[in-house]
């Protein structure tokens, strides 16, 4: 094998790499067989070794670089990211910072105001329950009394579970309405971008299913009992 020969076969075999890196190879390499001289081809090939396998070992080291760049690459793009993101941060401090310790100053004290409605609400419960524990007492001594603090205490018992209830729906409300209010600060306001629960997703394709089933099968039957009047009217 000579000179040309070999740099044929070994283009050949660089025919997957990139055109840039296949011509600069090629273009070193008979460089490399020109510096030699024509009287050296032979001790050239020989150590260079089979066309097949230099192009292996080019095709190897362009992998290599190739990764190294590709790392590199994306290492200086989450350090660019990182950055931009302090210095968001940074700027945004001054303005997020006291927003975000109102709406939680807000949320506290709302939080706070409907958990001591609420223990007013079961003290209210329980004070009606005394009060209608003195009225079972009195009953012994005076049955009017007894009717007047049994009547208050069942008053108060029915005003303190109503009340209880109702700070407990406050409750659920307030918290629902500070999620979805974070949720849509998450998301920019886009409430087409907010999460769906899996659950609202999955079609409701049971009661469909065994609807249209049955619809078949009364078709069904009703075609088979259509053939069957006609058979017999055929045969009468």
């Amino acid at each position: 094998m000579n000179r040309e020969k070999y740099i044929q076969s070994l283009a050949h075999h660089l025919r997957k790499l990139p055109p840039e890196e296949r011509v600069e190879a090629l273009r070193y390499y008979e460089e490399y067989f020109a510096e030699a001289g024509a009287e050296n081809e032979q001790t050239v090939i020989a150590g260079l070794g089979s066309p097949k396998k230099l192009a292996a070992s080019i095709r190897a080291d362009s992998a290599m670089r190739q990764y190294v760049e590709n790392y590199d690459a994306d290492k200086r793009k989450k350090r660019r990211n990182i950055v931009g993101i302090t210095f968001l941060c940074i700027f945004a401090a001054p303005v997020g910072i006291p927003i975000a310790a109102a709406l939680f100053a807000v949320a506290v004290a709302l939080f706070a105001v409907l958990g001591s409605l609420l223990v007013s609400g079961i003290a209210i419960a329980l004070a009606g329950l005394a009060t209608l524990v003195v009225g079972f007492v009195l009953l012994f001594s005076s049955v009017p009394a007894a009717l007047f603090y049994m009547g208050g205490g069942l008053m108060c018992i029915a005003l303190g579970i109503l009340f209880a209830i109702g700070m407990i729906a406050l409750f659920r409300i307030s918290f629902q309405g500070i999620a979805t209010l974070i949720t849509r600060l998450r998301y920019g306001g886009r409430v087409n971008e907010i999460p769906v629960p899996a659950w609202q997703n999955e079609p409701e394709t049971n009661g469909a299913n065994e609807a249209s089933e049955a619809n078949e099968a009364n078709e069904t039957t009703e075609s088979n009992e259509t053939t069957e009047s006609k058979e017999d009217w055929e045969v009468k």
